[in-house]
């Protein structure tokens, strides 16, 4: 492929982002007749070098798999967006008029042997990596093993697998790179005046190559995680996923307690917390292990305030083994599906929960593993979540985890009954203070942990504001603006708006959350027009009432947006922007699925310096 360097991309996990993010391939080789080719998705899946293999599957009765030499070299072409940009966009066609039309595109070219896995086994497995891949982003993931295995199983008979292990490959990002600024600023905006999702698309792409190299959409953000460790927890509840978290590239792992003493887990071991619960960061994942020593946690009022404090705003919460029994405690199970150790899992009905017998549950940002051992695959599945498949199974294959456990005993459906009975004996004491510590907390009178207990993660009523709101809608805006004067010097009464902005606009609206029918939420989302993206809409002015902030208020505005705009005709992302430094905030939005998009270090002036501003986006639909 002709590549000039200023179009040039090389960097793995740009190439890796594109394929995984357009994974129908033009599959091109020699057949019978001369060159042939065949469209096909493929799923990127790790090597055993720095050089990936393509995986995929074609009918049995197409030609390919037969007639493809065995030793020549096929394309494989990945295209990702591609534009035609008009000579009339550029700034400088005013000036010299010098200006021709082109065409923007990014693709990406790979080359390696086909080879043929006529299996049925490799077959059905490259079936559930792609659907897994391409499924993960739905609230109810569709799984190979959901249709009937007689009927798969007969499916796989008429297909063939193919692997290609990738020699080499080539990017070319050709979005305008050979321009100068001010005609780049000028094809982003004219982009962005029409109403194509791809336009808008080609328009991120162009914005990812400029001077400052922001590629936030397409790279790895760090991800936090924060485990709970206490006096009495269960080693291998921790230590499982915390080898596998600890092997991202590009995660940060915190221990949690009281104080920074160390403390003893159930086998003796000392370990040493690395923060405290009141000075440690807010996380994006918040695991609580298990162990003997969660009971005296159960009805702990400031553990209890730590946990529900860090759920708000992480993107995912979760558990190992009896852990979950303190995600219940601290109202987090309600309603949602959990899983703990086969020993205590009659306890979650108890908790609120729906009890699921399996190793790994999610339901939503909630995610639990069984007992102790189901860390391990806990930990994975999270990875995926965050991931993508292929980086969980590299960690997989690195650690080797492939188990065959000597004896059929892990279960209580797989023991000798003698075995059962044995360890139920041995474990009674325990089962019985869990239940009783259980019964407690179902006895607390709702106000008794002011904001520390489970009733203070409010669920208020959420409702599009109307005419009448406007007096409360003007008194909580007014509230915002001189809690924040300080950061934008603004004249109070000048800036409060007239009404509501959004009322009676198509695609935009302005939510409220009511408490005791007081107004103690805002946010409103409004759908670009004219001069930008139709396929994108603003969120902004959102705020919380002080009194009750730290309650969950602002996540169920943000949720009820979210739902509302997965409604939108051709809406496929919201974007906002927010203080650089205002963690908290970027927390919550992160755990709701906004990632960070660009920075701007001199968007906000705050005192006499400036401060940097983060633009988020949270994408709906490709």
């Amino acid at each position: 492929m002709y590549c000039p360097d200023p179009f040039a991309e090389t960097r793995p996990e740009i190439l890796r982002a594109l394929i995984q993010r357009y994974p129908l391939a033009t599959l091109v080789s020699m057949g019978g007749n001369g060159l042939e080719a065949n469209h096909i998705p493929l799923y990127l899946a790790p090597g055993e070098g720095p050089q990936p293999v393509l995986q995929g599957h074609v009918a049995r009765a197409n030609p390919l798999w037969r007639e493809a030499p065995p030793d020549d070299d096929v394309l494989v072409i990945f295209q990702g967006p591609q534009y035609y940009i008009s000579p009339s966009w550029y700034a400088t066609k005013a000036e010299t008029g010098k200006v021709v039309p082109t065409w923007n595109y990014v693709v990406v070219h790979a080359y390696g042997p086909l080879q043929i896995r006529d299996d049925p086994a490799w077959v059905r497995q490259q079936m559930v990596r792609l659907t897994a891949q391409q499924e993960q982003d739905f609230s109810l993931p569709w799984q190979v093993d959901d249709a009937p295995q007689d009927f798969t199983e007969r499916l796989i008979q008429q297909v063939v697998g193919i692997e290609i292990p990738v020699s080499r490959w080539q990017g070319k990002w050709k979005v305008s790179q050979n321009q100068p600024l001010c005609n780049r600023d000028s094809v982003i905006t004219h982009l962005e005046q029409h109403n194509q999702p791809v336009s808008g698309t080609m328009a991120e792409y162009i914005i990812g190559q400029q001077p400052q190299g922001r590629q936030k959409e397409l790279t790895p953000m760090t991800i936090t995680v924060g485990f709970l460790v206490f006096p009495g927890i269960q080693l291998l509840d921790l230590a499982g996923p915390y080898e596998i978290f600890s092997a991202l590239p590009d995660g940060k792992v915190h221990l949690f307690w009281k104080t920074r003493e160390p403390v003893a887990c159930s086998a003796g071991m000392l370990l040493e917390p690395t923060t405290t619960l009141a000075d440690g960061p807010q996380v994006d994942v918040l695991c609580i292990p298990g162990g003997v020593g969660i009971n005296a946690l159960l009805l702990d009022q400031e553990v209890q305030a730590w946990v529900q404090c860090q759920a708000i705003s992480a993107q995912f919460v979760t558990s190992v083994c009896t852990g979950a029994l303190l995600l219940g405690t601290a109202g987090l199970l309600t309603g949602r599906r959990a899983t703990t150790h086969w020993r205590y899992h009659d306890l979650l009905a108890e908790l609120g929960a729906i009890p699921v017998k399996e190793r790994v549950v999610r339901d939503g940002n909630l995610i639990s593993g069984g007992g102790v051992t189901a860390g391990i695959d806990f930990g994975l599945t999270l990875v995926a979540a965050l991931r993508g498949q292929a980086a969980a199974e590299e960690i997989q294959l690195a650690l080797e985890y492939a188990p065959e456990p000597p004896f059929q005993a892990g279960g209580p459906e797989d023991a000798p009954k003698d075995i059962g009975e044995l360890v139920r004996r041995r474990t009674e004491l325990l089962h019985a203070e869990h239940e009783r510590m259980a019964g407690a907390w179902r006895k607390l009178p709702p106000g008794l942990y002011d904001k520390s207990q489970r009733h203070e993660l409010r669920t208020p009523l959420v409702r599009e504001l109307r005419q009448d709101d406007d007096p409360a809608y003007r008194s909580l805006w007014r509230d915002a603006l001189q809690q924040h004067a300080q950061y934008f010097r603004t004249a109070v009464e000048d800036d409060v708006p007239t009404g509501i902005p959004t009322r009676g606009a198509k695609d935009s609206f302005t939510f409220g959350a009511f408490e005791k029918n007081a107004l103690v939420g805002i946010v409103s989302l409004e759908r670009d027009r004219g001069v930008k993206l139709r396929h994108k809409a603003l969120l902004f002015r959102m705020f919380v009432a002080p009194e009750v902030a730290g309650h969950g208020i602002g996540k169920s505005l943000l949720q009820e947006v979210l739902v509302r705009a997965q409604d939108i005709e051709d809406l496929r992302y919201i974007h906002l922007t927010v203080l650089e430094r205002n963690q908290r905030a970027r927390a919550l939005y992160r755990s709701l699925g906004f990632v960070d998009f660009a920075l701007e270090p001199e968007a906000v002036r705050m005192d006499a310096d400036y401060v940097g501003e983060v633009q988020m986006m949270r994408f709906l639909r490709r």
